[in-house]
């Protein structure tokens, strides 16, 4: 890899690889094991609901959990940077991340036919892309430092300026993914889980 390159595109194309994996075998999983799960899955929709329905749009207190939940998983990317397993568990990341959505996109699915779709999306997007983005951009990142710079003291002080940038990008994605997800969305999401329960 080149010195001077940030980012780096070839390990970010293998984690996403994996997250992609991970989706198609979340969801295969998810049309195998519905009978076992599908009372717990109906159960937990329900609590979510109630849980929602006690929120109200933009309040400050889930806007920041939002933002410390993904802050405590990008510490961790930080802590997994200084051990030799950083690089597999960048990709165990992704690859659980995938099978957690594929599990729940084919059970909203299986359990609430059409609507199932839409209640899927509400619970992932649009904030989920800004999440996903920060969590990419960080472990790209965090290998680059680890392949090209690490060890080097000379070298950290030079380009951490430039890191810092891209760290700062990371919390700017998480901040408007929490606002989506606090605010935009969430009266949407009451919506279509209210819809989804008085359908059972």
């Amino acid at each position: 890899m080149q010195k001077g390159k940030y980012i780096n595109l070839p390990y970010m194309k293998r984690i996403l690889f994996f997250g992609i994996v991970g989706f198609i075998l979340g969801s295969t999983l998810g049309v195998f094991f519905l009978p076992q799960y599908k009372e717990q899955y109906l159960y937990i929709q329900k609590q979510l609901y109630t849980s929602v329905s006690g929120v109200s749009k933009n309040d400050l207190s889930y806007f920041l959990f939002c933002i410390y939940d993904c802050i405590k998983q990008m510490f961790f990317i930080i802590l997994f940077t200084f051990t030799m397993f950083f690089g597999l568990y960048g990709k165990f990341l992704f690859m659980w991340k995938g099978i957690i959505l594929g599990f729940l996109f084919s059970t909203a699915i299986k359990c609430y036919g059409a609507i199932g779709w839409l209640l899927f999306a509400v619970n992932w997007f649009p904030q989920g892309i800004f999440y996903m983005a920060a969590f990419v951009i960080q472990l790209s990142l965090c290998y680059s430092i680890r392949e090209e710079y690490f060890g080097s003291q000379i070298k950290i002080k030079g380009h951490i300026a430039k890191w810092s940038g891209f760290f700062f990008l990371c919390l700017v994605c998480i901040i408007i993914g929490a606002y989506l997800e606090s605010g935009v969305n969430l009266d949407l999401l009451k919506s279509v889980l209210e819809k989804c329960i008085n359908q059972e």
